[in-house]
């Protein structure tokens, strides 16, 4: 941690909503803090704070920012006082916040406290429904007051329209960078045949993340029902690596479909890009991410063909039989129609593994995404 206190310059502060040790849900935003401070420490006094400051992660400690334990989401008047007390105090000018709304009764207070541009993050995902006429009017009306953040960063365009079109936040305050991922050497593929039990004459079909029904993963199991129950193929098998609140649900609902032995539910799995670099083609079922979610980059960037749905707020990075298939959403029997493609065309699904991966190294990296983080808040500033 550097403290920068004391050298009499105007303040930046990034606002952290999970304490400092909940690094498996911020280390995106930890690199975007990090670069924020590398481009702006000359100008700016660079502080962070947090709800809770426990363990603070590496990259943060190690770059010039101030961290700091304040609550800036609290609603108790005398800790709102303390806020607008430090925004005084150390004479920020911008603030720089992750997924708070377009429009928040707070930020005229932030304001008053001094600070001249309010910059907002969003990641948030999932679908918005269009206001009616009349909703449509007052949002255009609060956008434009002292109650709206002076500009949002959306993480994909996705958002961006989003919104543009349901928020309705002026375009021109709107911003887009686009999620990325850090590329990493996946050591030698395991055989993950022998690893999880899988018989070698399967194809593997592979999808990783949080253990909840918010993600669709019982919605995947009721494809593998179809795929090996009604349309009797034996040459699949699917893993999930992930571990969460609804992991015990999945188990036995594998025993309900009577697909037990054509399922690998394993939980928390370590060096998640060397199992991926060892499976054929992934699937991600959610019901809602940004645009595209960071599993989905990372399956792409391991070279595999990815199955989403046509929700556009999770398929903004696939393109139809180029780098990956595109199944009509919650239709099970679309999505099993797209699985039986990819078992029956190894040669297509190599080629949409390799493009990809391409998509991903020309679009997707976290240089990228850090140059339009900076490119926007200079246009901001």
């Amino acid at each position: 941690m550097n403290n920068n206190a004391g050298q009499n310059k105007p303040g930046m502060l990034m606002v952290g909503n999970w304490k400092s040790d909940v690094g498996y849900a911020w280390w995106l935003m930890e690199s975007f803090w990090a670069t924020l401070a590398g481009e702006f420490s000359g100008k700016y006094h660079v502080m962070l704070t947090y709800p809770e400051v426990n363990t603070v992660p590496d990259e943060i400690r190690e770059a010039p920012i101030e961290v700091l334990e304040y609550d800036l989401r609290t609603t108790s008047p005398l800790k709102v006082i303390r806020v607008l007390q430090l925004l005084c105090r150390e004479n920020i000018k911008v603030l720089y916040l992750s997924d708070w709304p377009a429009v928040h009764w707070k930020y005229p207070l932030f304001h008053m406290a001094g600070v001249r541009k309010i910059i907002v993050h969003d990641h948030t995902p999932g679908m918005r429904i269009p206001p009616a006429p009349m909703k449509q009017w007052l949002k255009s009306r609060l956008t434009r007051s002292l109650f709206a953040a002076d500009a949002m960063i959306a993480v994909s365009d996705f958002v961006r329209k989003r919104h543009i079109e349901v928020n309705c936040f002026p375009p021109e305050k709107c911003y887009t960078a686009s999620n990325g991922i850090r590329f990493f050497d996946a050591t030698a593929p395991p055989d993950v045949h022998a690893q999880f039990g899988i018989p070698a004459n399967r194809q593997v079909m592979v999808m990783t993340g949080r253990a909840n029904r918010y993600k669709g993963v019982d919605f995947v199991l009721r494809c593998m029902a179809v795929v090996v129950n009604d349309r009797r193929r034996q040459d699949l098998h699917f893993l999930f690596c992930g571990d969460g609140p609804d992991l015990g649900y999945f188990r036995c609902l594998t025993g309900e479909l009577g697909i037990t032995d054509y399922v690998s539910l394993p939980g928390r799995c370590d060096d998640i890009p060397a199992i991926l670099a060892a499976c054929d083609f992934a699937i991600h079922a959610s019901r809602g991410e940004v645009g595209y979610s960071l599993s989905i980059l990372e399956y792409m960037y391991a070279g595999l063909p990815v199955l989403v749905p046509s929700n556009p707020s999770v398929s903004g990075a696939t393109t139809e039989r180029t780098n990956g298939m595109i199944y009509e959403e919650n239709s099970i029997d679309s999505a099993a129609e797209k699985i039986e493609f990819l078992l029956d065309s190894p040669d297509e699904m190599n080629r949409m593994g390799k493009n990809a991966r391409n998509t991903v190294i020309s679009e997707y990296s976290l240089e990228n995404t850090h140059r339009q983080l900076l490119e926007s808040i200079n246009n901001i500033l």
